[in-house]
C-alpha cells in the first residue's frame, strides 16, 4: 500500500514537472552540464520526490538528495532524512542545487547560511513572476534578484529568468541564479552598517513598489479602456434608443393619420351620397321642368288660351283695382 502511494506520488509529480516546468529544468540541465561538469558531489534540495533528473548526471558519481515531502529510494544516491538545518557544516559538495524550496521557508536566510556553508557552487531557482495565485502556499510569495541579494547579502555570479513558453494562461516566470563560493565578496553585513543594509531594504521595497505602480498603470489603463469601450456602447445603446423612440413616435403618429384619414373618408364618402341624392333630385327636377314648360307651351298655342285671353285680362284688371282699393 505504501509502496503503490509512492509510486502515485511519483507519478503526480512527474505529470507537473512535464506539464508545467520543462522548460526551467532544461535550462538547469543545460547550466549543470557547464558548470557541474568536474563536480564529484552533488547535493539536490528539492521539495518534490521526483529526482530522475539528478541521474543524467552521470559523471557525479557522489549524488545525495534531501527532499521535503516525501522521500524514495533511488540508484546511485543517498537519501537524507535529517533535518537540513542540523546537517554538519564540515560535510561540503561540489554543487548544490536548491530548486523551488527557498519560497517555502520560514527561516529562509538562516537556510541559505547553511546551503553556501556546504556548498562550493549554489544553484537555486524560485518562482519569479506568477500572474494567478497559482502558489499560495509560497511564504515570500515571488521572489526577483534584488530579494535574493538581500538574503544573501551578494549579487549572482549568473542568473536567467525563464518563461514557460507552453503555459499562456496563468503567465509562469522562474528565477535561476548561480553563485560561486570561490569568487564570494564580503557580505553587506560585513562591509556595510546597518543604516546602510536598511537602505539597501528600503531600495528593494521602493523597486517592488514600483514594480506596483507599474502594474497598476498597467491595470489602470487597462480600466479606462474597458470603460471606454463601455461608453462606446453605452452612447449606441442610447442612440439606438433613440431610434428606437422617435420610430415608435413615427409609428404613433402615422396610426393617429391614418384614423383621420380613414375619418375623413368616411365623411367624404358621406358628403358623396348626399352630392348623389341631390343630383338626382336636380335631374329629376329639370326633367319635371321640361315637362312642364313643355306643357306651358302647348297651353300657350292652344285655341282654349286664345279665346279666354280678354276674360283673363278683364280678370287681371279687376285684381289690380281691387289690390289698389285695399291699399
Amino acid at each position: 500500500m505504501l509502496q503503490e502511494k509512492i509510486n502515485e506520488h511519483q507519478a503526480d509529480e512527474i505529470a507537473f514537472r512535464k506539464n508545467r516546468s520543462d522548460m526551467m529544468y532544461h535550462y538547469i540541465d543545460y547550466m549543470m552540464r557547464i558548470l557541474a561538469k568536474d563536480a564529484k558531489s552533488l547535493l539536490n534540495i528539492t521539495n518534490s520526490s521526483d529526482d530522475e533528473y539528478t541521474q543524467l548526471y552521470e559523471w557525479i558519481p557522489k549524488k545525495t538528495t534531501l527532499t521535503f515531502p516525501l522521500m524514495h529510494p533511488s540508484i546511485n544516491k543517498e537519501i537524507i532524512e535529517s533535518d537540513f538545518f542540523n546537517m554538519e557544516a564540515n560535510k561540503r559538495y561540489d554543487f548544490v542545487t536548491c530548486t523551488q524550496v527557498i519560497e517555502h521557508i520560514q527561516d529562509v536566510e538562516i537556510f541559505i547560511k547553511k546551503l553556501f556553508e556546504i556548498g562550493d557552487q549554489i544553484l537555486i531557482s524560485v518562482p519569479y513572476k506568477v500572474e494567478a495565485d497559482l502558489y499560495s502556499e509560497n511564504i515570500h510569495g515571488p521572489i526577483d534578484v534584488v530579494k535574493l541579494t538581500e538574503w544573501i547579502g551578494r549579487e549572482p555570479d549568473y542568473y536567467i529568468i525563464v518563461e514557460e513558453p507552453l503555459i499562456t494562461s496563468p503567465r509562469i516566470q522562474y528565477l535561476i541564479v548561480y553563485y560561486k563560493i570561490q569568487s564570494l565578496k564580503p557580505s553587506l553585513s560585513e562591509i556595510l552598517p546597518e543604516d546602510l543594509r536598511t537602505n539597501f531594504r528600503l531600495k528593494r521595497d521602493i523597486n517592488v513598489l514600483n514594480q506596483n505602480v507599474v502594474q497598476l498603470k498597467e491595470q489602470m489603463s487597462e480600466v479606462v479602456e474597458n470603460n471606454n469601450f463601455l461608453n462606446y456602447k453605452l452612447q449606441q445603446f442610447i442612440e439606438r434608443q433613440f431610434i428606437l423612440n422617435e420610430i415608435e413616435l413615427t409609428q404613433k403618429e402615422l396610426l393617429n393619420k391614418r384614423k383621420r384619414n380613414t375619418d375623413l373618408t368616411d365623411k367624404i364618402n358621406e358628403k358623396i351620397d348626399e352630392i348623389q341624392k341631390l343630383e338626382k333630385q336636380v335631374n329629376h327636377s329639370i326633367l319635371l321642368s321640361k315637362k312642364y314648360h313643355k306643357e306651358y307651351n302647348l297651353i300657350l298655342k292652344s285655341k282654349s288660351w286664345q279665346i279666354t285671353r280678354p276674360a283673363r285680362f278683364i280678370l287681371e284688371c279687376i285684381r289690380e283695382l281691387v289690390g289698389n282699393y285695399g291699399k
